[in-house]
Parts: C-alpha cells; structure tokens; sequence
C-alpha cells in the first residue's frame, strides 16, 4: 500500500501506510519475542520440575535404602538375641547355681553361720537344679520319641535346642567335635549331625528328620563344606 501510495505521488499516504507496516511489524515482532520468552520459562518451569522430582525420588531412595538397612540390622541383632536360647537358659541356671553353692560352702564353714540364710541357699540351689533338670528331662523325652518311631516335623527351635543340651549332657565330646569342626550351626543342624554320631543310619535319619534318604545325603554334603578344614584335618590325624 506504501508503494502504491508513492507511485501515485501521494507522500501523506505512503507515510501513514509506511508507519502502519512498521507498528504491524513491531508487533509481529514483539509477540515472536513474547513467544521464545514463555518457551523459555516454560523450559525452565519443566526443568525445576524435574529437579525437584529427581530431588523426591532422591529422598525416597535414600529413605527406603535406611530403612531397609534398619529392618536387616534389627532382625541380625533379634536373631542373635534369640539364638540357642535354651543353651543361654542352661548358662544362666548354673552360674546362679554355682554361686549359691559358694555362697552355702562359706556359710556352712562360719561356726556361727545363719541357719535361715543356709537354708535360703539350699532352696535357690534346689530350685535351680529342678529348672536345669526340667530343661534337660524335657530334651530326653523328645529324643526318645524320635529313636522309638517319631519325627521332628512338630518340633520348634526350642524343642532342637533342649534336645542338643540333653545330648551336650549325655555325650559332650561329641557335641562338642561337632561344634568345634564346624561354623554358625543351627540347633537343627547338630541335631542332624548327632544322629551319626548316636549310630543313626541314613535310613533312621530320613524317618526322624521327616525327609527322604537323597536329602539326607544333600544335607550332609551341604553340611560338609561349613566344616572347619582346619580343625577337621587335625582332628583326622588325630
């Protein structure tokens, strides 16, 4: 239209039209520029947003990490509290029991002893021993079931644990080779390993442990690579 205007000799109105084209292209320009600036921010607006996403999952990892971490380390420490914990019963009963002993020795050598703290003594010794003594008592009769014609599909930790200390009693050299030649056994797994030494045949095995013979020979082949080699080959040439 400008150019028109001009070649019309019309100065005015090419001017008004050439100040038109201009306003026009300003404002095409400064929506481009407002274009590429929303772009911009909008780029920006989904890169923080990305961050702080990265930031959360961030967070949660680490979280979920430390709490797993907690959950693993609480069931290590629970295990180990609960660990043979018959065996730290067994402990316990005859340190207290020892001490009561001392402490009634000494008491009935003084001339002058107090016949009510000798007679308190004899009790906890006597109360001690029928503890120590249900224990153990406890162990036998579970490993007579099994010897009869009995298994151990019933049985819980506790019930191995009384057996193995009823055994520790009966045959301590053997409970003790096997925990010597050996690392970090289950009450079950020396319970096992005991009815070897008892004379107990793959056979009588399978039946008590209520399993087939082709496991029993998994298991001590399993069983056999926890063996201290170096104790074991000692043990051998002995």
């Amino acid at each position: 239209m400008a150019g028109k205007a001009e070649k019309e000799n019309r100065p005015e109105e090419a001017n008004i039209f050439h100040k038109k084209e201009k306003i026009m292209q300003d404002s095409a320009l400064a929506r481009k520029k407002t274009e590429e600036m929303l772009s911009l921010q909008n780029e920006y607006d989904n890169m923080k947003k990305d961050e702080r996403t990265g930031h959360r999952i961030g967070m949660i990892i680490v979280i979920s990490a430390s709490a797993l971490l907690f959950f693993a380390i609480s069931s290590v420490v629970l295990f180990r509290r609960r660990a043979n914990r018959t065996r730290r019963q067994i402990t316990e009963i005859r340190k207290e029991t020892d001490k009561y002993q001392r402490e009634l020795e000494n008491a009935e050598r003084t001339s002058r002893g107090d016949k009510k703290e000798i007679e308190r003594l004899k009790k906890k010794l006597e109360q001690g021993e029928a503890r120590l003594s249900a224990i153990l008592d406890r162990g036998k009769d579970l490993y007579d079931s099994v010897k009869l014609d009995g298994n151990v599909s019933r049985w819980s930790k506790d019930d191995f644990e009384a057996v193995v200390e009823y055994l520790r009693a009966k045959m301590p050299d053997e409970v003790r080779m096997i925990e010597e030649t050996h690392t970090k056994l289950t009450a079950y797994a020396t319970f096992f390993l005991l009815l070897s030494a008892t004379g107990m045949d793959a056979a009588d095995t399978a039946r008590i442990m209520g399993i087939s013979q082709g496991a029993v020979r998994t298991m001590r082949h399993r069983l056999k690579k926890k063996e201290n080699t170096a104790t074991s080959s000692y043990k051998a040439k002995m």
